[in-house]
């Protein structure tokens, strides 16, 4: 997971914040964290809502998408949440 946010724009600036990593470049665009059962992502939730079609297999909330540890990572949908994240950060 880190290796595909951080090599997805050189910019991009690892943290650590609300007990997760946190990637921003200016402002936080992007937490995760590992659970149990599942991944935990954290984009804004306005990329939650702008690709919620794509989402409709995981579980979602307001804020969250939760990506059973039994499947494969999607890592082009993420991508696609890092580019709108991105571009729309302010």
């Amino acid at each position: 997971m880190r290796t595909c946010i951080l090599s997805y724009d050189s910019r991009i600036i690892e943290g650590w914040s609300y007990g997760m990593p946190s990637y921003k470049i200016k402002k936080n665009i992007f937490y995760f964290n590992v659970y149990q059962r599942h991944i935990g992502l954290y984009p804004h939730h306005q990329a939650i809502e702008m690709f919620k079609d794509e989402l409709r297999d995981y579980k979602t909330s307001r804020c969250a998408i939760q990506i059973p540890l039994d499947i494969e990572i999607p890592f082009v949908l993420i991508k696609k949440i890092l580019a709108y994240n991105i571009k729309n950060e302010s």
